[in-house]
């Protein structure tokens, strides 16, 4: 992918709070690992990452903690 240009790719291994059978378990976590990703998130804002040079991506459950993650950001002005 560098040959296409200088990006960074972060991977939130979140697969412990995400694990089978327990899907309710997983469902109610979401939440949390969204707000510790929006934390992260506005780390890398604070230090000098734009908030309009991110793109989250995620799949299944993983969509609803990016959900949650887009909640817990402070409003951009």
């Amino acid at each position: 992918y560098l040959k296409r240009g200088n990006y960074n790719v972060i991977l939130v291994d979140w697969g412990r709070l995400a694990a089978l059978p327990w899907y309710i378990t997983a469902v109610r976590n979401t939440k949390q690992v969204g707000r510790h990703v929006g934390r992260f998130v506005e780390w890398l804002n604070d230090v000098a990452v734009p908030m309009s040079m991110l793109h989250v991506i995620g799949f299944s459950l993983g969509a609803e903690a990016a959900g949650f993650m887009g909640k817990s950001l402070a409003p951009q002005k």
